[in-house]
């Protein structure tokens, strides 16, 4: 066990990402991302994202949190790099994948 210390791959280099949620993507399947400002299920379809790869969400900051950018980011599990890749949503929490083995049942 070790402990992997967050960074963001852009912006202000002392705001430690504030991930709420993580989910390891497996293959082709859809990984759903709730935004909780909206309300909104997200379905993303993960065909030509590379299996392994670890999505995470980072909410909008509430009172006392450190500032961040609300979004969907991808984790680096080695370098603990998190870059995002989808800041459209006002404050995204919740992932689940669903291999697509499972979604044809």
């Amino acid at each position: 066990m070790r402990q992997l210390n967050l960074t963001n791959a852009m912006g202000d280099p002392s705001v430690t990402p504030q991930l709420d949620d993580i989910e390891r993507v497996t293959g082709d399947g859809t990984l759903y991302a709730v935004d909780q400002a909206t309300g909104t299920i997200y379905a993303i379809t993960t065909s030509g994202v590379a299996p392994g790869t670890w999505f995470a969400t980072q909410p909008k900051p509430s009172s006392g949190d450190l500032a961040n950018v609300p979004a969907i980011g991808v984790v680096n599990m080695k370098t603990g790099v998190v870059t995002h890749v989808d800041s459209t949503l006002g404050s995204p929490k919740g992932l689940l994948f669903v291999p697509a083995a499972e979604e044809s049942r």
